[in-house]
Formats: C-alpha cells, sequence, structure tokens
C-alpha cells in the first residue's frame, strides 16, 4: 500500500480510513519502525529530522519522547502484572494527583480504582481511556493512533475526542489516525485519506447508515436470568438483574464502557460465576418456558452452558494461536454448518481460513471468532461488542449475517453493545445497564 505525500503541521489531524485488512495499521505502524518485517520505503521526516533507523537508540527516544503512539489493543499494550498507576508514573513521571486529573479529563470519575487496578480488571474502554491519559501527561508532538475508538462506547467517544482537543490546544499535537470510523473523522475534523485500490488517496467523508431490519414476534422464554448478582471487592457490578429473552429475539444492552456489560456475557455463557441469581437456558431441541413462564418437564439446567456461546470482545484472545481457523471450526461445527459459505457471508477471504489468528487482521479476526460461535449451531447467542474492530461496511456485513443466521433458525441473541444506532436498527428491545441493573 501507499500514501504518495502527507504533511502536517502543529494541531492538525489526518486520518486513514479503509476496511479492515486493507493496510491501515501496517502503513501507520510500519512507518514509525514497529514492524520490522514490513519493507518501508520513502521519506519520513518529523520535526525537520529524518526518522530514525528502527530499534537504535535515537528511534527509542523518539518514541520515548516526541512521539507517542496508541496501539489498537490496549490491553495488551499495558503491563498485565503491574497496576495501572504505577505504569503511568513510569512512563510520564508524573504525581498520582496529575494522573487523576488526566484520567478524570476523559471521563473516568473512578480514577483511584483505576490506579489501583490492573489490566485485566478493565474494561476495553477503560484501558483504551489510559493509553491516552498517558498521551496527555507525556504532551508529544505527534501522536500516531491505531483504531483508537474501537472498544469505546459513545460517550467514552466523546471523551477520546475532547483528549484529542486538549492535546491540540495545550500542545499542539499533530495526530494521525488508522481508522474506520468516519464519525471520529468528522468529530476531530481530520482530512480523509481513504482506501482506494493499493493506495490512499485524499477524500470527503461518506455517511452511513445502519438497514432497516425487519422484527417479527416472538414468543416463549429461551433464556431466564434472575436475582443476578456480582461484585469484585467493593465494586457492585450487577444487582439483582432480572431478564429473559424470546427464540428468535434479538435484546440489545446498551451502557458506557466499565458498566458491566461484558461481565453479564461471561456470566450468561458459564465463563464467570455470579454471586448470587441463577441463569436457566432451554435446550436446542425443546422449548422449555411457555409463555406464561412455567417450566415444562425438561428442567433447564444451571451448569450446562453448551447451548450459549459468546462472542468475546477480544477476538485474537478467543482464537487458539498455532492453529488455522478451518481447524478450529473443524473441532466445533455442526453437520450442516459449511465453513467455506459461511466465510464467504461475511467477506472472509477462503484462504483466511487456513490462516492463524496472528496472521490475520483485526477484523478478520473478529468475523473469524463469530464463525466459531455459529459453528455449533446455539439457541443462545451473546454478542459482545461484535463490530468493535470493524469498519462500517463489515460491521454491516457481520450483522447481516448474525440476523439471517438467527432467523433461519429461530436464535435468541444478546447483543451487547456501545452503538446505540446498531442497536435500535436490529433489536426487538433495547436495555440500557445503568448502576448494575437493566432499564428500558
Amino acid at each position: 500500500m501507499s500514501l504518495e505525500h502527507l504533511e502536517l503541521g502543529a494541531s492538525e489531524v489526518a486520518a486513514l480510513v479503509g476496511s479492515s485488512g486493507c493496510g491501515k495499521t501496517s502503513l501507520l505502524l510500519g512507518w514509525t519502525g514497529l514492524l520490522p518485517d514490513l519493507d518501508v520505503t520513502g521519506s519520513r521526516r518529523v520535526l525537520g529530522a529524518a526518522w530514525p533507523e528502527a530499534n537504535t537508540s535515537p528511534w527509542r527516544e523518539m518514541l520515548a519522547g516526541p512521539v507517542t503512539v496508541l496501539l489498537q489493543d490496549a490491553k495488551a499494550a499495558l503491563d498485565p502484572l503491574q497496576r495501572i498507576g504505577v505504569q503511568i508514573r513510569t512512563v510520564t513521571g508524573s504525581s498520582v494527583d496529575q494522573c487523576l486529573e488526566a484520567l478524570g479529563s476523559l471521563g473516568l470519575s473512578e480514577g483511584k480504582r483505576i490506579l489501583e487496578s490492573r489490566p485485566h480488571e478493565l474494561s476495553g474502554g477503560q484501558a483504551q481511556k489510559v493509553l491516552l491519559a498517558i498521551a496527555l501527561l507525556r504532551a508529544p508532538k505527534l501522536l500516531l493512533a491505531d483504531e483508537p475508538t474501537a472498544s469505546l462506547d459513545g460517550a467514552s467517544i466523546d471523551s477520546f475526542v475532547a483528549g484529542v482537543e486538549l492535546l491540540r490546544e495545550r500542545h499542539g499535537t499533530a495526530i494521525l489516525l488508522a481508522t474506520h470510523d468516519f464519525t471520529l473523522v468528522e468529530a476531530v475534523g481530520a482530512r480523509l485519506f481513504e482506501h482506494h485500490e493499493d493506495a490512499f488517496e485524499a477524500a470527503s467523508a461518506r455517511s452511513r447508515t445502519w438497514p432497516d431490519w425487519e422484527r417479527r414476534e416472538c414468543r416463549g422464554v429461551v433464556l431466564r436470568v434472575q436475582g443476578l448478582t456480582k461484585s469484585f471487592g467493593a465494586n457492585s457490578v450487577l444487582c439483582d438483574l432480572e431478564m429473559q429473552i424470546a427464540p428468535g429475539e434479538v435484546v440489545a444492552i446498551v451502557g458506557p464502557s466499565g458498566c458491566g456489560k461484558s461481565t453479564l456475557a461471561r456470566i450468561l455463557t458459564g465463563h464467570l460465576k455470579p454471586d448470587r441469581g441463577r441463569v436457566e437456558c432451554a435446550s436446542r431441541q425443546k422449548l422449555l418456558f411457555q409463555e406464561t413462564g412455567r417450566v415444562q418437564a425438561d428442567r433447564p439446567t444451571e451448569t450446562g452452558v453448551t447451548d450459549r456461546q459468546l462472542l468475546f470482545q477480544d477476538a485474537f484472545a478467543s482464537l487458539t494461536p498455532g492453529r488455522t481457523i478451518r481447524e478450529l471450526l473443524e473441532e466445533t461445527r455442526v453437520e450442516s454448518f459449511d465453513c467455506d459459505r459461511e466465510a464467504a457471508a461475511i467477506g472472509l477471504p477462503a484462504d483466511s481460513l487456513d490462516r492463524t489468528a496472528s496472521e490475520l487482521s483485526g477484523g478478520e479476526r473478529r468475523r473469524a471468532a463469530l464463525l466459531r460461535a455459529l459453528s455449533v449451531d446455539p439457541p443462545v447467542l451473546v454478542l459482545d461488542e461484535p463490530t468493535a474492530s470493524l469498519d462500517h461496511d463489515s460491521a454491516r456485513s457481520v450483522m447481516m449475517m448474525v440476523m439471517n443466521a438467527q432467523r433461519r433458525r429461530r436464535l435468541a441473541c444478546l447483543l451487547i453493545t456501545h452503538d446505540r444506532e446498531m442497536a435500535d436498527a436490529f433489536a426487538h428491545r433495547v436495555l440500557e445497564l445503568t448502576q448494575g441493573r437493566l432499564q428500558g
């Protein structure tokens, strides 16, 4: 891929925009020397000086000083063993009060808890804000950001935009984004360079809409949640939560990053135990609950969770390393599931099935993980931010594939997302998770 000419002055913003796998991340990170196997040609200059050769002292000084890089996988960019406060202070030399101020300016009101937490105790959106807080405290002259809003809800995206404005106003930071989010491009006033064939060319933003999806009537109960409660230390996440879903129904749960959406998803699919409460699910063959809620002869169990499949937010972590996607699908798929046909339906190239997760782009990993979740033909599918790392066209394709599969098989879907427009487009009901309870 190529970019003929890009020049950024102080406080200016530009964006590389294109579909998943088009090469925008490779171009951004290859430009910095963070992808050593990528052959980069052409002139690269920062602050009037040529970009240093990778893995040299001047190169490390550049990335530790005037240039800051925000990676797409925020949790992977943080030390899993160190508390967040220690990491921020080590990298920036800031005081605790300065760290709290930076986190607060990005909408993280629980700053003290964040500083005492380790990365696995944060949501994807919170981890991304931590990286942005580090950038604020470092005050770089150039910020390079790879899909910085991929895991953020609407309110958190607004906070990110506010953080970008703070960098520009306080420090004159120039910003180069790799993103599929045209709304973000417009919000920060970025010059747009859109992928076309094998190059990024100057372009104008286009509007993105969701389809007008027809909703059909759903009756009965296939999944029921009663009195679900979960806390992490003194932090109460879910409080006596109640919910039920009918076969063929799509229920969306929205809420800000860190409100407990992913915790709920993991409890419903048996990956995390609640402190209190019941999760009951029907089998694939029989509807176990009447419309009145009366339980039929075959009572659902709380321990059998094979009928509830979870599409994880972190697609890369959900795919076994060192094994091809086809090998993983062959382990789980039912006889009627055609891997190649389903892959083609969501725009995943056939040769991607014969590659490992590390050889796929972020969007391709998300689609591969979705294929694996659907391959067992579950009656209940829990989608935890299924389009977080996808451009709009790919997200639309993924959601249409899920919705078509859901309609053919009467799949009950719990859609956990920060995209309210997507939730309104596809869900029968939209519930907001607020202070541990569902409303709406």
